[in-house]
């Protein structure tokens, strides 16, 4: 058996040792196969048919020039895409994300779902 080495041992050389060297000792190279998800089929968006029955929560955060973190909390209504809350903070506990929505319910009355 001829094996060839390469000086530099990097990326591609590695691969094309591997490959001469199976090639030459007439074994089966091993194939990579994708793993293929089944498609899913696509469902248009469902838009609430009026205010106050969805309303979407979601924290973001970003840092400051000067390296400051901070977060926000923000609830929309689905209807209309309307900011019902935003809040800011460098620390929003789960106390504080309370607060807001009892603060929001009675401002706006309960809404059917939260997402």
């Amino acid at each position: 058996m001829l094996l060839k080495f390469n000086s530099v041992f990097e990326g591609s050389a590695i691969v094309s040792f591997t490959i001469e060297a199976y090639t030459e000792m007439k074994l089966n190279l091993r194939r990579k196969h994708k793993k293929r998800l089944p498609s899913r089929p696509v469902e248009p968006l469902v838009q609430p048919l009026l205010p106050n029955l969805t309303w979407s929560m979601d924290f973001m955060h970003d840092v400051l020039s000067n390296g400051i973190k901070f977060r926000t909390f923000n609830v929309i209504d689905d209807f209309n895409r309307e900011a019902l809350n935003i809040t800011l903070g460098t620390s929003i506990t789960s106390k504080r994300v309370i607060r807001e929505l009892e603060k929001l319910i009675d401002w706006r009355w309960k809404p059917s779902w939260v997402i």
